[in-house]
């Protein structure tokens, strides 16, 4: 039970000493008011900070979960890609294969086509290079074919119409050999090699 100040003033039995004890205790009172103050203040306020800790805890369990479930997508996209660079690779060998194979026809049928060359330039007779310009030789005499006068005419590459001396039947036979020989080469090559190939 609580005394108000007046009613101690005015109780006339009252010492010194007991006023004295009254203003110690009543300074005690209202330091423990105070403190009591404080400290609901204080726990108010550290509820609230408990509430905003339990709302963020609350949403990293939410984030949480949802860079879980984030983790889990991207490592399946991860190892899709990581199948799709395999694959990639697989492929790129097997055409990396395919290209040295075809490299190395292609090769072939060069050293083949030179070999061939050497071989019909070897078939022809010194007598057969008068046509191809070994040697020096007149201007060709025109053929006669019936009433009509045939000339072998070609261009060089400059455009300059040039007049072909007659040919032999051994030379037309080997330029036809070589022609099939090229053309029995360049029907093995796959078409997309052929436009490397006069």
């Amino acid at each position: 039970m609580a005394f108000s100040d007046s009613e101690v003033h005015n109780d006339k039995p009252c010492t010194k000493s007991c006023l004295k004890n009254y203003e110690t205790l009543k300074k005690q009172y209202d330091d423990l008011v105070a403190r009591k103050h404080e400290t609901e203040f204080k726990a108010i306020t550290y509820k609230r900070g408990l509430d905003t800790v339990e709302a963020q805890l609350v949403t990293y369990r939410k984030n949480e979960v949802l860079f879980s479930e984030e983790v889990v997508v991207l490592k399946r996209e991860v190892g899709i890609k990581q199948y799709e660079i395999n694959t990639l690779k697989t492929e790129f060998e097997k055409l990396k294969q395919e290209k040295d194979a075809i490299d190395f026809k292609i090769e072939k049928f060069g050293k083949a086509s030179k070999d061939l060359d050497q071989l019909l330039g070897s078939q022809i007779t010194d007598k057969s290079k008068k046509g191809f310009g070994y040697s020096a030789v007149p201007p060709p005499h025109p053929e006669k074919m019936g009433d009509v006068t045939v000339f072998n005419l070609t261009t060089d590459t400059s455009g300059q119409i040039k007049v072909l001396p007659p040919r032999t039947a051994k030379e037309i036979v080997a330029r036809e050999r070589e022609r099939k020989a090229r053309t029995a080469l360049l029907m093995a090559l796959p078409e997309d090699h052929l436009a490397n190939f006069p």
